[in-house]
């Protein structure tokens, strides 16, 4: 092999393994995206994990890089009210209805339970 030769194939071989060694905790985590679809983790051979917290990748530019810490940000980020609105609303409503159904009764004297709980008045 001549100098010239070996020195740019040292350059080629340091480039491509520092490449993997700088991108060594760049892989895409698992996640649930926000339909609630569970997606494994990615190895990202030759370059790191990219794209949004519902949508990850592996690709090599440097503006969509999606870094580890990032990564775990997006875990705790999950959204309740996006989950299940439906339930909730449901909850709440009659959570209300109940609270008012008591008090309507505890106080209302036309309410039938207010007029079995009194007691009668002796003359």
């Amino acid at each position: 092999m001549t100098p010239g030769l070996s020195g740019v194939a040292a350059l080629v071989l340091c480039a491509t393994v520092s490449v993997r060694v700088f991108a060594w905790d760049n892989d895409c985590k698992s996640y649930t995206d926000s339909n609630n679809k569970f997606h494994s983790s990615l190895d990202c051979k030759w370059g790191f994990c990219c794209g949004t917290c519902n949508n990850r990748h592996c690709c090599t530019d440097f503006s969509l890089k999606l870094s580890e810490d990032t990564q775990d940000e997006c875990e705790f980020k999950v959204d309740f009210l996006s989950q299940q609105p439906m339930s909730m609303v449901v909850g709440i409503v009659l959570s209300i209805c109940v609270l008012l159904g008591l008090i309507c009764c505890c106080i209302c004297p036309c309410c039938c339970i207010y007029k079995m709980c009194r007691k009668p008045q002796r003359k």
